[in-house]
Parts: C-alpha cells; structure tokens; sequence
C-alpha cells in the first residue's frame, strides 16, 4: 500500500528575518607591460600618423597611445555587492558596483583616477492585499510612455504607491547620464539639470483598460558623454495621456496615446519655449498561429522631450506588422509608410518613404533553419524649394540565410544583394553584395569561432568597385583540468578598390596564456599570465606601415564574502 502525504514548511534565515543574504566579490587586476614594439617614429608625441592610428579601430586599437601616455603599469579593482533583506510583506535590496584605477600614465575620459561608483541602487518595497509600494535610489530606470519619458536610466529617485485600481507615481532623476565623472544619489528638484515630473495611472474592468496622466519636467545642458548642444542648456515639459485596452484575452490590444511638449532648445537667450504635439495609435492581437499590428504616429516638428532621443521629429505615417507562425513555416509581412515636413513648410521638400518586407523561416530541416528576406524601399521627394536636390530613390534587397547546428557543431552562412536605383538627374546607382561564413565547435575544453565577411559594393555611375574582407578568429582551449588556458583572437581586414585609390590592411591580434592558481580559503580565480597585443595598420597607396606590439604580464584574483 503507497500512502501520500504533503508536507509544507519554510525555513527562516535569521531569528528576525525571514530572508537575509549579502553577497560580495572584490575582484583585481594588476598588468604591467614588459616589452613594447613600436614602428618607428611612434614615440614622436606630435606625429599626426601615430594620432591618426590611435583613434583607428575604436576600442580594440585602444592601446596605440603615444610614448609618454602608454600605461606601463595599471591596477584595476572592482567591488560588486548584492544584498537582501525580507520579512513578510516587506522586502528591500541594494545592488552597488565600485570600481578603483589607478596607472602611470593619465587616463582617457571618461574614465579617471581613483575610486569611481560605476552604478548602484537601493530599493524598498510593501506587497499588501490592497496596498503596495516602492522606493528606489540610485540609477534607476523610468518608463512612463513612448512619447515622454521612455526607457530612461539616470541616477536619482522614483516612489510609487497602489491602492487597489489606482497607481500613483513620483521621480527625480538627473538630467545628465550618469559616468565616471557623477557622483552621489542624482537627488534633487533643479529643473535646470534634472529631470522630476510624474503619473497617475487607472485600471479598470479587472485591468482589461487603464488610463494614464504623465508630467514630466527638466533640462539638462547638452555637454556631457554621448551628448553633445551648441547651446548653454536646454529645458522643458511634457504632457501625456494614454489608454490601453485588452479586452479579448490579446485578441485585439490597442494603445493610444496623446502628449504636448513645451521646448527651449537655448536657456541662455531671451527666445521663449516652442510648443508642439505628438499622437500615436497602436492596435495589435494574437490569435493562435497568427499575429498583426497596425499603427499610426505623428510627431511635430518642434516636439521635443528632455532625456527623450528616440523621438524623431517631424514625422507622420502608416504601418503594419503581420505574421502566421506555424510548425515547420514562419511567414510575416511589414509595410510602412512615412514622410516629413508635416505641416507643410514652403522652405522644405516633403520626402515620402515607403517599405514593404516579406520574410520566410522554414524549420522543418531540424539541423539546417532557412529563412529568406525581401525588402523594398521607395523615397520620393515633393515641393522641393528652389536649389533643393530632388529625391527618388529605389532600393530592393534580398538576404537568404542558412544555418546548421548539431551537438557542439554550429555553422551559418549568410548572403544579401542590394541595390539601389536613382532616378534623379545624377543617377547614382550602386550594387551591394555581402557574404558571410561563420563556423564554430564550442566544448569543454576547446572552442573555436572563426568568420570571414566579404562587403563588395558598386558605383555604377563610375564603374568602381571597393571591397572589403574581414576575417576573424576566437579561440580557447584549456589544459590539465583547465589549470592551464590559452587564448587567441583577432581581426584582419583588407579594404581596395578596383581603382587602386585604396588599399588598406588592418591588424588586431591578441594571445594569453594563462595559469591558475590553486585556490586559497580566501582568494578565489588566481590567475598569473602573459598577454601579448599586436596592431598593425599598413596603407599601400601611401606606402606606410604603422604598428605596435605590447608583451604584459597579468596577475589577477577575487575575494568573494558571501552570507
């Protein structure tokens, strides 16, 4: 005879918590250069070739610095901490990363010297039957609407407090992003260089609708990491309502929304705020295999939100969204059509746009996904003022891809050919053709990621050809029960023409060898290695060659504490 029985308990973490944990981790790097390879004439601050060469590439060139501000010793330590407390219906956190720095040489903006928090923050929340509420501090994330305050993460403040069907939401944020360079909470009510504002949302009919009122006001000065004004500051409000329904269990879905925004785009001159609108409506269901959406948005041209980048201005149109999704096919249709220059401004052209997609997935070769893209593109331009060029351009795109994948094996080819029809008076044609191969095996103790990417494109008008090849290759392998790794990886592009006005070869490589350590009651991931980085960047039009090889040695562990 079986007997069944059911047994519920929990378990507290402490005689006054129900939950309570910490956990921390100090992690640090020391790297100091043992050799340096330079091409000659590096070491010459001023040089022009070397400057150029430092900024080629972005981050992985990183290292090609002049000789007097290259890093022959750098110490790099972070701090991550996470922390909870609960206790019935109450409940807080704190997450908080610090990072210190330090070297022999100065250090690029926007990073600096010293002790720096890169992000933290501190929440509180009440979960009750009627009642709930949270507090945050630190860098916070706000999200409010489309149109107003969307996706919005700067250090600060928000709080927010429900009573059955109503919510009610409050914050005050900086307007700058935080950096290296912010320290502190972000508090404050300066409506000059932060942002503050709130909502209050409605649900009705068992939050099938709710309805929406949004504020929000601020300014920031437009100088700071990744932003850049001409002007002294910028400051503004915003006014935004919104209502979604969902009344057929995701059958048919709709949002609209409606805002004002007053802008001055200058504080410091005597012009006065500019008011503009922005409205949109969604509408979109799913049903079984199938899925659609339709949408309508107009944006004015001087509708502008403080922390807001991803409104664009001026801009009116139509679009739709479609798909079925079935077992082994995937079919989805996209059709859009836009244009500017809404209210009809005499010294602007009006450029309408259309595009229309159809993609194919067939999945039925369980290990070799398919799936085929078309695209086509109209842009046409209408009341052009005078010595206005004119625009009518036609692009038509086809991308087909083919992937593989079995056990540790992966592979995917992918190809494309595009071109574009101008039917203007320049008839600037131009053909695009890019392939790509990317291989890969990924086990326990060895992976390896190669690829190779061929971008050729055609100027029809001149005939020229320019191609550019990329290859590039990641490796990892792991010895004596992973106490031994090794590393390598790079990239190496080639870039001419069939003109022979360019004809360039860029370098990036790196290996490491590295030994782990045994580990101790207190370290943990004690790892002793060598690393070696080589760039190189060769222009044979001009004859010149450009390079730099650093050989270093890398000491690295953590210090985890955790309860």
């Amino acid at each position: 005879m079986l007997i069944e029985k059911e047994f519920t308990f929990f378990s507290r973490h402490s005689e006054s918590y129900e939950e309570i944990y910490t956990d921390n981790r100090i992690s640090a790097i020391l790297k100091t250069a043992l050799h340096r390879d330079l091409s000659e004439g590096s070491d010459n601050t001023d040089s022009e070739d070397q400057r150029e060469f430092a900024n080629y590439g972005g981050e992985s060139q990183s290292t090609l610095l002049t000789g007097r501000d290259f890093p022959y010793t750098k110490f790099d330590s972070y701090l991550y901490s996470d922390s909870a407390v609960r206790e019935d219906k109450w409940e807080s956190a704190a997450h908080a990363e610090l990072r210190y720095l330090n070297q022999n040489a100065d250090i690029l903006q926007p990073e600096k010297k010293g002790l720096s928090p890169l992000n933290f923050l501190i929440t509180g929340n009440y979960t009750g039957e009627h009642l709930a509420a949270l507090a945050e501090v630190g860098d916070t994330t706000l999200e409010e609407s489309t149109n107003t305050i969307d996706y919005l993460t700067r250090r600060g403040g928000k709080a927010s407090v429900s009573v059955k069907n109503v919510t009610l939401n409050g914050f005050g944020v900086m307007g700058q992003e935080a950096g290296y360079e912010i320290d502190g909470l972000g508090l404050g009510f300066n409506s000059n260089d932060h942002i503050m504002g709130g909502s209050a949302r409605f649900d009705f009919f068992d939050n099938q609708m709710s309805l929406k009122a949004i504020y929000a006001t601020g300014g920031d000065d437009g100088n700071y990491l990744g932003t850049w004004s001409e002007t002294d500051g910028r400051k503004g409000d915003v006014t935004g309502l919104l209502w979604i329904t969902d009344f057929f269990d995701q059958k048919l879905m709709s949002e609209i929304e409606v805002d004002t925004a007053n802008y001055d785009y200058d504080t410091s001159d005597e012009e006065e705020k500019v008011s503009d609108k922005a409205y949109r409506i969604r509408i979109s269901g799913l049903q079984t295999i199938y899925d659609y959406e339709v949408g309508y948005k107009y944006t004015g041209p001087q509708y502008d939100v403080v922390g807001n980048q991803s409104i664009v201005k001026d801009w009116e149109g139509f679009n739709f969204i479609g798909g079925m999704t079935f077992t082994e096919h995937a079919l989805r249709l996209l059709l859009d059509y836009s244009w500017n220059n809404v209210e009809d401004d005499d010294y602007l052209p009006r450029i309408t746009s259309f595009t229309g997609g159809l993609d194919y997935q067939y999945s039925g070769w369980e290990l070799f996904p398919v799936s085929v893209l078309f695209e086509h593109n109209q842009q046409n331009s209408e009341d052009e003022p005078e010595n206005s060029d004119q625009t009518n351009l036609d692009t038509n795109t086809l991308t087909g891809t083919v992937g593989f994948f079995q056990g540790s094996w992966a592979a995917e080819i992918r190809s494309s050919y595009s071109e574009q029809n101008d039917k203007t008076v320049y008839d600037y044609d131009t053909q695009l053709f890019t392939l790509s191969l990317i291989p890969s095996y990924s086990g326990s103790y060895f992976s390896i990621l190669p690829s190779w990417t061929l971008n050729s494109s055609k100027d029809l008008s001149s005939g020229v050809r320019t191609d550019i090849n990329t290859l590039t290759l990641d490796l990892y392998s792991s010895f004596l029960q992973d106490t031994v790794v090794g590393e390598i990886g790079g990239t190496y592009d080639w870039s001419e023409t069939d003109d022979d006005s360019i004809d360039l070869n860029n370098t990036s490589f790196y290996a490491r060898l590295s030994y782990r350590l045994n580990q101790t009651n207190r370290l943990e991931d004690t790892t002793l290695a060598f690393e070696y980085i080589y760039n190189r960047l060769e222009d044979n039009v001009y004859d010149s060659t450009i390079y730099e090889g650093v050989l270093s040695l890398v000491i690295s562990t953590a210090i985890p504490y955790s309860y």
